[in-house]
């Protein structure tokens, strides 16, 4: 026995009872829709069986736009920085000294130039690295729908808190610079008695 019908494409010849998930649920939605229940609408009207529905992502939230002015904001602060850093580069080491010394600070003794130097290269190769980091993992975060802000915020902390207490260790093992903070101290607690 030979079936001459044609072969079945979209559920033809499903047995009785069966219903299409697709067109159930897309009756379903319609039916919804008129009655002003429908909290998400499909963006296609174009629906066939098989077909997955689409919906418009949901509308940012108040918070959510919030976190996302407070993350582009500070991943452009976080640009500023590492152009910033990168732009220091060639005179770090005597942009460094040249502020102590604005104090009255004398160091022309100070050894550690090619030290300090080399710090601030290390710090702009690591703030170019922490931003694009920092960057990329935001993105995904923000389009995961979790809060931005906090990454560029805690790589700009972190940031900060190496180059401080970097600079201050190199500063601070130069025995002409620690004469000549101790001089300072002195001089100044002694001409504020």
């Amino acid at each position: 026995m030979t079936d001459d019908r044609p072969k079945p494409r979209y559920g033809e010849y499903a047995p009785e009872g069966w219903v299409n998930p697709a067109a159930a649920e897309a009756d379903a939605a319609e039916e919804a829709r008129v009655a002003g229940q429908d909290a998400r609408p499909a963006v296609s009207t174009d629906v066939r069986p098989g077909d997955e529905t689409r919906t418009a992502p949901p509308a940012l939230s108040t918070g959510r736009r919030i976190d996302r002015v407070a993350t582009f904001a500070l991943i452009g602060l976080g640009a500023f920085g590492a152009i910033q850093a990168v732009a220091r580069v060639p005179g770090y080491a005597t942009t460094q000294l040249a502020q102590f010394e604005t104090f009255g600070l004398d160091l022309s003794g100070f050894g550690s130039s090619a030290a300090l130097q080399t710090f601030g290269v290390v710090m702009a190769v690591l703030a170019v690295t922490m931003f694009a980091v920092s960057t990329w993992w935001t993105l995904r975060r923000l389009r995961a729908g979790r809060l931005g802000f906090v990454v560029p915020l805690v790589a700009g902390v972190v940031f900060g808190l190496v180059q401080g207490f970097g600079a201050a260790a190199i500063l601070m093992g130069d025995p002409a610079f620690a004469e000549a903070m101790q001089s300072f101290t002195n001089d100044y607690f002694s001409g504020s008695n």
